[in-house]
C-alpha cells in the first residue's frame, strides 16, 4: 500500500486536503498563459515543497480535466531548475487553454510562475504569509 504523503519520482509532495488549498489563497498569485499559481510560505518547518493542482469544470468534462492534470504533473516532473522552496505551498490552477498549449509552453509557464511567486513572496511581509489561526 502506497503512502499518500510520499513524493513520486521527481514530484514534490502533493497537497490533498481542501484546507491546504484554501490556505494557499492567502498567499501571492501569479498568472501565465495557460496557468495561475497561488503560493504561500507555511509556518511549519518542512524539508520539502508541496504542490496542488486545480482544474475546474470550466475546462471541460472529467476526461479533459484529468488529462490537464496529467500534463501539469508531467511538466513539473520533466522541467529542469524549478527551484521550489522548501516549506512553500504551490497551487497551480489551469486555464481552459491548458489542454491545447504546447507542452514546452506549459513547462516554461510553470517555471515563470514559480519565479514570479518567489519575487512576490520575498517582497510581502512575513505576517501575511503565515498560516492563519483556524
Amino acid at each position: 500500500m502506497a503512502q499518500s504523503g510520499k513524493a513520486k519520482k521527481n514530484l514534490p509532495h502533493m497537497m490533498r486536503k481542501r484546507a491546504e488549498f484554501l490556505s494557499a489563497r492567502n498567499g501571492v498569485r501569479a498568472t501565465a498563459k495557460a496557468l495561475r499559481c497561488e503560493a504561500q510560505i507555511v509556518g511549519e518547518n518542512r524539508d520539502h515543497p508541496r504542490i496542488g493542482f486545480t482544474v475546474t469544470k470550466k475546462n471541460g468534462n472529467a476526461v479533459k480535466r484529468n488529462r490537464i492534470k496529467r500534463r501539469m504533473r508531467a511538466a513539473i516532473q520533466s522541467a529542469k531548475n524549478l527551484k521550489m522552496r522548501d516549506g512553500n505551498n504551490y497551487v497551480f490552477i489551469a486555464k481552459p487553454n491548458a489542454l491545447t498549449v504546447p507542452f514546452v509552453t506549459l513547462q516554461s509557464d510553470i517555471a515563470d510562475l514559480i519565479r514570479k511567486s518567489h519575487k512576490r513572496l520575498d517582497v510581502r511581509p512575513a505576517a501575511h504569509n503565515a498560516k492563519p489561526d483556524v
